[in-house]
């Protein structure tokens, strides 16, 4: 007998409120595991933060601000009258 794709995806939210279930309860453990080891191992933020380093986005768009005649805006120095105003 086949089942319709109603059944088959009232299944398989199913399943996946199991696995949901699953994950949090395997997520806490292994928090706790991990506070464990920090604890015996004596292991710094330094040491932690050099194992995750954190990937940070350029703080200017990825596109450079051009002037009148196409050339690239100079970011250093006094502003242009026009941008002042």
């Amino acid at each position: 007998m086949e089942q319709t794709e109603d059944e088959l995806e009232a299944q398989l939210r199913e399943v996946q409120a199991k696995l949901d279930l699953v994950r949090a309860a395997n997520r806490e453990a292994a928090i706790a595991e991990v506070k464990d080891k920090i604890r015996k191992y004596s292991i710094t933020r330094t040491e932690l933060a050099a194992a995750f380093p954190v990937l940070r986005r350029s703080s200017s768009s990825t596109e450079p601000a051009l002037n009148k005649d196409g050339s690239v805006r100079k970011r250093r120095g006094r502003r242009p009258k026009q941008q002042a105003e």
